[in-house]
């Protein structure tokens, strides 16, 4: 069974450089392009989310939970700088929509992370061809846990690379 082979095959990188994008939409305006410091700041929270999951990917299973709850902090980050966008009047609640229900989809299962419970990874990640094994758990965009702890697979028959 062939395992992903690259991090953009993610399900949680995927919707991290969604965030990106949405998240770039409103850096680029004039008042907050002018922000300097609040500018760079939002950029590098969301850019960071995406390089953690992805710098994370050729690690084992606990690194890369490590690198999975930095960017679950990342992205809090990134909520802090949404609220003083808002309060500078750079954007409106409703131009954080979009990226407020991303941040939701990738939150729920990075917030619970841990070396203990490789098990959220199933809600993070889809490795195509996987079958799912011994009662295969499919979780949030298909994804398919990877057998890390729970042995869905039979403990890495899914490819995963860790």
């Amino acid at each position: 069974m062939a395992g992903a082979k690259h991090f953009s095959e993610l399900i949680s990188w995927q919707l991290a450089d969604q965030l990106r994008v949405e998240v770039f939409k409103f850096t680029s305006r004039p008042g907050f392009v002018r922000d300097l410091k609040l500018h760079s700041q939002t950029e590098d929270a969301v850019n960071s989310i995406c390089r953690n999951i992805s710098e994370g990917f050729g690690c084992g299973h606990a690194e890369f939970a490590r690198f999975l709850r930095i960017s679950r902090r990342s992205m809090n980050e990134l909520q802090d700088a949404f609220r003083a966008a808002e309060l500078k009047r750079y954007v409106t609640a409703d131009d954080l929509t979009a990226s407020r229900q991303l941040m939701r989809r990738l939150a729920s299962p990075a917030t619970s992370c841990t070396p203990r419970t490789h098990c959220t990874y199933r809600t993070l990640i889809h490795f195509p061809g996987c079958g799912g094994g011994v009662g295969g758990k499919i979780g949030v965009a298909g994804g398919i846990c990877p057998g890390c702890c729970c042995g869905c697979c039979g403990g890495g028959g899914c490819g995963w690379p860790g």
